[in-house]
């Protein structure tokens, strides 16, 4: 999902020299903070992800420490989810 906001942004640039810009500017930035936003979200996916991996082959004081890191990264990660949530909303409501 991360990867279509990019690939839009490029087709209608494509379109600029058909378009009026000041129509499309707001869209294309749109999508670029949508992007933005989507690829914050994966980093946290991706860190947890990993931090799990590690976490399976550590000692246990060790596997307690990266639990707290785990849920901590969860924690930014439904913030990054709030705010997509609401970039999502927001761009629905737009005309």
């Amino acid at each position: 999902m991360r990867h279509a906001p990019r690939r839009l942004r490029s087709a209608l640039r494509d379109f600029l020299p058909y378009v009026r810009k000041r129509r499309l500017g707001p869209v294309l930035k749109q999508l670029k903070q949508l992007a933005a936003t989507l690829g914050e979200v994966r980093d946290h996916d991706v860190a947890i992800l990993g931090l799990q991996e590690i976490q399976k082959q550590a000692q246990r004081q060790s596997s307690a420490a990266l639990q707290d890191l785990i849920e901590a990264r969860k924690l930014v990660r439904e913030e990054a989810r709030k705010e997509l949530q609401a970039l999502i909303t927001a761009a629905g409501k737009i005309e």
